[in-house]
């Protein structure tokens, strides 16, 4: 059961993300005030872009945020003002400056009806992958079948496979760390089409607690990304144990069982793409407390706090930085399942 207090939140914030400084929006039974929403994740990989709304009691009939596309939003870089940033619509505010890790990044923001609200957050050095080992396991074959009543023909295979992946990397010493993993799916065809999606995924690593006894109220351990901390191996070198399954479709001919005049659309390159975000404590508590609140544990536990570190209004200023291991897989494999 999603708490009072997530569905506040949820219906305020319009990105994802938060840290340092905690704000409470606690209920009384009374209407509360709108708050300034300010919500940007920074990363090298791309400028600075920063949204702002406008919160909404969570009782109102229209639960939607509203844009506010007439603030004043400015880039502090390394405490020295860089640049205004500029309204593009939907309450998006865009500048040119491509944040570097080590900066210290600061955004401020105000219009006639809000005073300024801001909130600072460090572009955090990537991690990098040392090395990735794969093993793959077949769990489970169904044969294909084509036809009608007693001719029935089977013209391929559906193979359920399980593939364990080892992710290693070395953590910076002296200093606390925190990391966000994800899994993407890369595919090329042979007609020169391209698609790229997050990829779901298991891990039943110490780092993430126990995910795999799930109680029978909780949501699935198999999820787009999962956060964590080097509380286990600070300094040190970590393996990173990860969990992901394939369906394999595999014809012995034609899998219409006749011929055809057309050229098949065929996979040319097959690749997971493992990203090692190193993120800011901003981000993660985000992250470790809309997870925490968005499954159901106990029916009597305490509602969850959402964290966030904008000052004067609430939302999340946060940063990430990656590191990428490909890793080709069989073009055999199509498709995700789950167990």
């Amino acid at each position: 059961m999603k708490s009072i207090y997530l569905q506040t939140i949820i219906f305020s914030l319009f990105a994802l993300i938060v840290t340092s400084c905690e704000t409470e929006i606690e209920f009384r039974g009374d209407d509360t005030a709108s708050l300034l929403v300010v919500n940007s994740i920074l990363s090298p990989d791309s400028a600075v872009k920063v949204h702002v709304s406008e919160s909404k009691f969570f009782l109102k009939d229209d639960s939607s945020f509203e844009n506010v596309n007439d603030a004043i939003v400015n880039l502090w870089v390394n405490g020295s003002l860089y640049e205004q940033l500029l309204s593009t619509g939907q309450g998006f505010y865009a500048g040119n400056y491509i944040p570097k890790a080590g900066d210290i990044i600061k955004i401020t923001a105000k219009n006639n009806k809000f005073p300024e609200v801001n909130a600072e957050s460090e572009i955090v050095q990537a991690t990098p992958i040392v090395s990735v080992d794969t093993m793959i396991h077949v769990s489970d074959i169904y044969p294909i079948v084509n036809g009608y009543g007693n001719y029935l023909d089977t013209i391929g295979y559906s193979k359920m496979t399980e593939m364990k992946i080892s992710l290693k990397f070395n953590d910076p010493p002296n200093q606390k760390n925190y990391y966000k993993i994800a899994v993407k799916l890369n595919q090329e065809y042979s007609d020169g089409s391209k698609y790229m999606r997050n990829y779901y995924f298991s891990s039943d690593d110490l780092v993430f607690g126990n995910t795999t006894e799930a109680g029978i109220f909780d949501e699935s351990s198999y999820r787009l990304y999962h956060e964590f901390n080097d509380d286990l191996f600070d300094g040190k070198n970590y393996s990173l144990k990860l969990n992901s399954s394939f369906i394999s479709i595999v014809y012995d001919n034609n899998p219409s069982g006749g011929t055809s005049d057309l050229e098949p659309v065929e996979i040319v390159k097959n690749e997971l793409i493992l990203e090692l975000q190193s993120i800011s404590k901003s981000y993660y508590l985000y992250l470790k407390t809309r997870n925490a609140g968005s499954s159901v544990i106990d029916f009597f536990s305490e509602p969850v706090q959402i964290y966030s570190n904008i000052e004067g209004g609430i939302g999340i200023l946060g940063s990430y930085n990656t590191s990428r291991f490909k890793i080709d897989i069989p073009k055999t494999f199509t498709g995700e399942y789950y167990y």
